[in-house]
């Protein structure tokens, strides 16, 4: 009897390693060999991906902070009075948020009520409402630059330095977050580029519409 089941395992152990070297296990051995470095590279180059993102999205915010609510720290010399134009969309963010400031609105101003709107929403004071809108609105102008170059077939390197100099740019660390609406204005064209070269016409729809 212990010869006979010596001789059984055996012969287990000869079909188990001839299986290992059919073709079909030498192909799956090769195919398997092959995603695992793939899976790999996608993983990295997605964390390289998110890794720069936030990288340009935190030096987006360190460019508009020194003029943040215009404050402007250590610029005061060199910067004039708040204009009419953020006065105007204060007051409206204020008459949304239910503050009787009718009387002082004036055209063209009370027909951009978008933005003020959705800042009469937030439990902020009108002008800090209004200007996180514009560094938000600034993020997402970043991300579709990024996403467009892409699509444009700009390598990796040139995308950064395409993306820095948007960030590093004079009009983003002067107008980005004095109560003006324009930051929002460029990611409305930013996100409307890159549907145009998606060919996606229903988003581009709505971006037109708002």
């Amino acid at each position: 009897m212990q010869v006979g089941s010596a001789v059984n395992k055996l012969s287990l152990l000869s079909i188990n390693y001839k299986r290992q070297f059919t073709p079909a296990n030498k192909y799956a051995q090769q195919f398997y060999s092959h995603q695992v470095p793939e899976k790999t590279e996608r993983i990295r180059h997605l964390y390289k991906y998110i890794g720069w993102i936030l990288i340009l999205v935190s030096s987006l915010t360190l460019v508009c902070l020194p003029r943040f609510n215009r404050n402007d720290f250590l610029l005061q010399k060199y910067v004039g009075s708040e204009s009419i134009d953020a006065e105007q969309y204060i007051l409206l963010t204020q008459y949304f948020q239910g503050q009787d400031v009718e009387a002082k609105l004036d055209a063209p101003f009370t027909y951009r009520p978008l933005v003020p709107f959705i800042a009469s929403l937030l439990p902020l004071n009108a002008k800090t409402a209004i200007n996180i809108i514009n560094l938000f609105s600034l993020i997402i102008a970043v991300i579709f630059l990024f996403k467009l170059l892409q699509i444009l077939g700009i390598n990796f390197r040139l995308n950064i330095i395409g993306c820095c100099l948007f960030i590093f740019s004079f009009p983003v660390f002067y107008y980005g977050t004095i109560q003006y609406l324009d930051p929002v204005l460029v990611s409305f064209v930013m996100a409307g580029s890159y549907c145009i070269f998606r060919n996606n016409l229903l988003a581009l729809t709505l971006i037109i519409i708002f």
